[in-house]
């Protein structure tokens, strides 16, 4: 798991203090193990370039709605997507779409 809270740290411009507590609650919230932690780097990293939020975005959206998301049935693939696809409503907003998505799902 440690080479990809560095690769996610070194792609988000962010500590990989803050990229470890990415992936607990990532994982965590979605069940994953630490063995698929350099998938999930990936798939946000992916996001990112696909869609319209950055990487630390991205990651605190998830840390803020991923349990709802994975309470709704919602994979990581489809948060993602999700996120991405409304991403754009809310830059520099990422507190508040993760809230947005958390009060959505959990209703």
């Amino acid at each position: 798991m440690s080479n990809a809270v560095l690769a996610l740290s070194a792609a988000g411009r962010i500590s990989s203090e803050d990229a470890g507590n990415i992936f607990q609650s990532v994982l965590a919230a979605f069940n994953l193990s630490g063995e698929q932690a350099v998938s999930v780097s990936n798939k946000i990293a992916q996001s990112s370039r696909i869609g319209s939020q950055e990487i630390s975005n991205v990651a605190a959206i998830l840390q803020k709605s991923g349990s709802a998301f994975a309470s709704a049935g919602v994979d990581l693939n489809m948060a993602l997507g999700v996120i991405e696809g409304v991403g754009d409503k809310y830059l520099g907003k990422s507190e508040e779409l993760g809230t947005a998505l958390n009060s959505t799902l959990s209703n």
